[in-house]
């Protein structure tokens, strides 16, 4: 009769593989974007939700110092809303205070 036996990993291990993960996740990133890293659209909308608490609007300008890509992504999701954003995902920046 065999038992199967489960183990539990140690928290490092698990670390080490979650890092793993994130590098892999980066590099297929870069590989589709031509060497650049870039957000999801999650990450992105993360960092807007993060800079209106900061802000008190999402107002944010093309080239903001502090972070490049969440401007280009704002204006970009403006010049492309239609054809680029769902529905889902235009309800969800109308709702935070996005100005199209």
């Amino acid at each position: 009769m065999s038992e199967s036996i489960s183990r539990k990993r140690p928290r490092e291990q698990d670390e080490k593989g979650d890092s793993i993960r994130h590098h892999q996740a980066t590099k297929r990133r870069k590989q589709t974007n031509g060497g650049k890293t870039s957000r999801t659209w999650e990450e992105s909308f993360s960092a807007l939700v993060a800079y209106k608490e900061a802000n008190g609007d999402c107002n944010v300008q093309a080239k903001f110092e502090e972070d490049r890509s969440l401007g280009q992504w704002v204006e970009k999701t403006r010049r492309d809303a239609i054809p680029n954003v769902s529905q889902q995902q235009r309800e969800r920046l109308t709702q935070l205070g996005f100005n199209w």
